[in-house]
């Protein structure tokens, strides 16, 4: 079962103010009884402190009519037998007046030592002897006595006895003057307090026996104990004729007045009687060790606690449906903005729609929340106008991204193809510069040839010095060795056109290396100094084998002059053996030349050798360039799967935002 918020909130409050209720109530009812019971208790004490004082009063009457009666010179004197006849009968007058203004009293008398009556207002006391009775030794003893309640074995009535004891004029107690009272006066006093504090109140009044004097909710209780008594008190009680004649009543029972007993300090007490409870306080006589015990039914003045709670109850009710009706009334009003809210949230939640506000002005904390809502709706809208526009940025730059990334995979590509045809170039290079080092290694040795023959030549030329006469001879010989020459003069030509050839493939070369290094960018920086490096190299090549021309040249020359040398040498051999010696200074020129074309081939194929260590270079740099157009591949190839995760990212986004209306 689903409760709305103003159910639960009527509940809650509710259920709050029967809890304050219940409890204030109950609090109430507690305080009540508590202080009702502190007002029965002080009025119980009130009216038993009445009770104590009208019964201390009523003993102290008694004690000082009798002191003052034993205060007469006669009554020494009577009891001495020293008085006259006279002085005897103003003592029986005065006991009989003083009997007479009180009513209660019916007898006072005048003992002697012995404790015999010889003088008293009732006759029958005259000639009994007491001398065993409280109230006689007590007062023999020179103290005053009140006596509990006991039965006259000479009226056979209830009756307390008051004792004083009679002086001479030496101050020596001669004999005691004693009255005999009823108790009408003392069960009126009691029989007053009933009802007066409150109905079904009453009083006990004991003893210091514990035998009851009077009670005003019982009179069947006079003289009988509260509780059973000792047989050693019992006796004794027996011994003082407490009951005159009569035998020794029954106790009543009533345990917790036993409690009480000769107290000497106010106390109260809960004392449980006939099935009534009562709340009592016990008072201690002033003159005698006697208590008062004044008693009041719980239920009355609890019956006052139970109007209040009943009462209570009712207004509790009262409130209760009062706090329902203003839960109701401020539930609707807290609830109303709440279901606002709740709609307000339910439509952007299936709807997205974000361009409504809540309306709720109030100034509470409900009115602060939907405030707070709006100024949220608010700030998502600009969020999500934000989200939109930055999702569009995101998704241009996401599609700029892929076409730059596709233009650079482009740019790889022809780089990759540009240093793959390189790296063809740079292994057709290798080949040829392999085989231009082949050929100037021939050519070295054709020119070491050409050495040789050069030092032959000359050494048959000085041969020729010293025997003219083989030089005819000779001759023919050398115009064939020379002519020879030029085959290989020539031959040396064709092989140095084949270096330049190689060497101007080389710079061609070199210089596309160069230009595919440039496009590579960064990538193409160490291809770039390789390939200035046989740039230089092929140009050195192409010098070296210029000055080869040059001296191919001049050694074709020399040769040609040779020839014509030879030729008329051979004409005009006998001619003149100074043109014999020409010729050989021409050949020893000739063979310098042959010396410096030798050293210039192998300057060439030193160039050379350095041209294939730089080729070995440069195809080494381009196999590492490819690796590094591998890995760029790569890297472009994740850069293109995140921007398409990007884009992915950015319509997510897009169709996220599309979904809110702001």
């Amino acid at each position: 079962m689903r409760l709305n918020l103003a159910t639960k909130i009527v509940a809650l409050c509710v259920a709050l103010a029967a809890a304050l209720a219940a409890a204030l109530t109950v609090q109430g009812y507690f305080q009540a009884s508590a202080g009702l019971r502190e007002q029965a208790e002080a009025a119980i004490q009130s009216d038993g402190l009445v009770v104590v004082d009208a019964v201390d009063g009523w003993n102290s009457q008694r004690i000082r009519d009798l002191e003052m009666l034993a205060r007469f010179p006669e009554m020494g004197r009577t009891v001495s037998a020293q008085a006259k006849p006279a002085e005897v009968a103003i003592v029986r007058e005065a006991l009989a007046s003083m009997a007479a203004s009180d009513p209660d009293v019916d007898s006072i008398g005048l003992l002697d030592k012995s404790g015999v009556f010889i003088a008293s207002s009732n006759p029958a006391d005259l000639g009994q002897k007491v001398a065993q009775r409280d109230y006689f030794r007590i007062a023999m003893d020179g103290s005053t006595f009140t006596s509990g309640v006991s039965i006259s074995t000479i009226t056979d009535k209830p009756a307390i006895f008051h004792s004083a004891p009679v002086r001479d004029g030496s101050g020596t107690v001669v004999g005691v003057v004693r009255s005999r009272a009823a108790l009408s006066q003392l069960r009126a006093a009691i029989d007053k307090s009933g009802d007066r504090v409150g109905a079904g109140a009453g009083g006990v009044l004991l003893d210091d026996q514990g035998l009851i004097i009077h009670a005003s909710f019982s009179p069947d209780w006079m003289l009988r104990p509260a509780v059973a008594l000792s047989a050693k008190v019992q006796a004794g009680l027996i011994a003082d004729k407490r009951w005159g004649k009569r035998a020794p009543p029954a106790p009543i029972g009533e345990a917790d007045l036993a409690v009480v007993l000769g107290s000497k300090e106010r106390r109260s007490f809960s004392w449980t009687t006939s099935g009534r409870k009562l709340h009592a306080m016990a008072l201690p006589l002033q003159r005698t060790r006697w208590v008062y015990v004044a008693a009041l039914p719980v239920a009355t003045f609890e019956r006052a606690a139970h109007l209040f709670l009943r009462s209570a109850g009712w207004s509790a009710l009262l409130g209760l449906v009062i706090a329902a009706l203003l839960a109701g009334i401020f539930a609707a009003r807290v609830a109303a903005p709440i279901r606002r809210l709740t709609r307000a949230s339910s439509k952007i939640v299936r709807e997205g729609d974000l361009t409504g506000g809540v309306g709720v002005h109030a100034r509470d904390e409900v009115g602060q929340l939907a405030a707070a809502f709006d100024e949220m709706v608010l700030k998502m809208r600009d969020i999500l106008r934000g989200l939109k526009g930055a999702s569009e940025v995101l998704d241009r730059a996401a599609q700029n991204l892929v076409t730059t990334i596709s233009d650079h995979d482009q740019g790889l590509a022809q780089q990759a193809s540009a240093l793959q045809e390189t790296q063809v170039t740079a292994q057709e290079i290798k080949q040829t510069s392999l085989l231009a080092a082949q050929k100037a290694e021939a050519v070295l040795k054709i020119a070491e040839r050409a050495d040789e023959v050069g030092r032959e030549g000359e050494t048959a030329l000085g041969r020729s010095l010293d025997g003219i006469g083989d030089i005819r001879k000779e001759a023919s010989q050398i115009s064939t060795n020379i002519s020879g020459l030029t085959e290989r003069a020539r031959q040396i030509r064709g092989i140095t056109e084949s270096v330049k050839d190689l060497a101007d493939q080389s710079n061609m070369l070199a210089l596309n290396a160069a230009i595919e290094a440039v496009r590579s960018g960064e990538h193409g920086k160490g291809f770039a100094v390789v390939a200035r490096e046989i740039r230089s190299l092929a140009d050195q090549s192409i010098q070296a084998t210029g000055r080869v021309r040059e001296i191919l040249e001049e050694l074709t020359f020399a040769i040609g002059e040779a020839v014509k040398i030879a030729s008329q040498g051979a004409l005009r051999m006998e001619g003149s053996a100074e043109q014999l010696r020409t010729s050989g200074e021409s050949l020893r020129q000739l063979s310098e030349m042959v010396k410096e074309n030798s050293a210039a081939v192998r300057q060439i194929a030193a160039a050379v050798s350095q041209q294939n260590a730089g080729i070995v270079q440069i195809f080494s740099a381009v196999t590492d360039q490819m690796g590094l157009m591998e890995h760029a591949r790569r890297r472009i190839e994740q850069t293109t799967r995140a921007a398409d995760e990007v884009k992915a990212v950015s319509r997510e986004v897009s169709g996220i935002v599309a979904q809110y209306r702001i």
